[in-house]
């Protein structure tokens, strides 16, 4: 009888741990979304999934050499205006990777040429520990909870089978959306959360409080 006992009582705790496990997971996301849309509240659920997959993934492509990069850097800051966003800030859940913006470029606190290394570097380290399957069930769950939040995004459903067909497909990366883009005008560069704070974050900081 106390043998039974204490089973069932080691199953419940168990169950436990997992609907509490479950319970800080949704709230975890409805703070992201809630962030996400308190900052760009024109954001799509393609967005929405944009900074979910860089924060698991990092950047979408692996980039070969530094002149490419370069060379894209230039390209993009020779057509671009002036930047209002913040410098930086975390992708997705848990902020593995940063979106490093290029008025740090613009406003002189870093150089284009630490900026593309740091970008080099951080695109070699795509996250393997999660499969095809894993992230497809993650991310459909994360939808679903997004979905109950009943939010009103634009195109949610349209949005929602796209990226379910891309993932089906192999494709993981996704766009922004045409709204997000052309109001917000995202020009950025994901850096590793180590190589951002160990190698810009400092020169941010050293940069703002020599201006104060």
């Amino acid at each position: 009888m106390l043998k039974r006992s204490l089973i069932l009582l080691v199953i419940c705790c168990v169950l436990l741990s997992y609907l509490q496990a479950q319970q800080d997971k949704q709230e975890k996301i409805q703070t992201f979304v809630a962030s996400q849309l308190r900052e760009y509240p024109l954001s799509q659920l393609a967005d929405l999934y944009k900074s979910s997959f860089q924060d698991v993934f990092g950047p979408e492509h692996l980039v070969e050499d530094i002149q490419s990069v370069m060379n894209y850097l230039d390209k993009e800051l020779t057509s671009m205006e002036h930047l209002s966003t913040p410098y930086f800030e975390f992708c997705g859940l848990e902020g593995n990777f940063i979106r490093v913006y290029l008025n740090v470029i613009q406003d002189s606190i870093i150089t284009k040429e630490t900026l593309a290394d740091c970008f080099l570097r951080s695109s070699k380290l795509i996250n393997t520990k999660i499969s095809f399957s894993e992230w497809q069930q993650e991310w459909r769950e994360r939808c679903r909870i997004i979905s109950n939040m009943n939010l009103g995004l634009k195109d949610f459903q349209k949005d929602s089978l796209y990226i379910e067909n891309l993932i089906q497909q192999g494709r993981y990366a996704w766009v922004h959306s045409r709204i997000y883009h052309d109001i917000y005008k995202p020009h950025y560069r994901i850096i590793q959360r180590e190589i951002f704070f160990g190698e810009i974050f400092p020169i941010i900081l050293r940069k703002q409080k020599s201006l104060n």
